[in-house]
């Protein structure tokens, strides 16, 4: 299992974080216009992602499957 965290900033100079499991995204937290109205339904919704994921990770241990993982600066925008 190969996880990629790729941290950035949006246009109005905020962190962001997308985290890509085997090549593929699955988690992109990124706040929205209005960050003091983040909700749960709306900008804050990969966190129901984070359990399944957690699975997949063990899962892959079980299986024998080698993990490994590595961080990436975007440029700034």
């Amino acid at each position: 299992m190969q996880i990629k965290q790729i941290y950035g900033r949006n246009h109005d100079g905020e962190d962001t974080l997308r985290i890509e499991v085997n090549g593929k995204e699955r988690i992109n937290a990124y706040p929205g216009e209005e960050v003091e109205d983040c909700s749960l339904e709306r900008n804050l919704s990969f966190v129901y992602d984070i359990a399944s994921l957690m699975r997949e990770a063990w899962q892959a241990g079980k299986d024998g499957e080698d993990f490994s993982g590595e961080e990436e600066k975007e440029d700034e925008k």
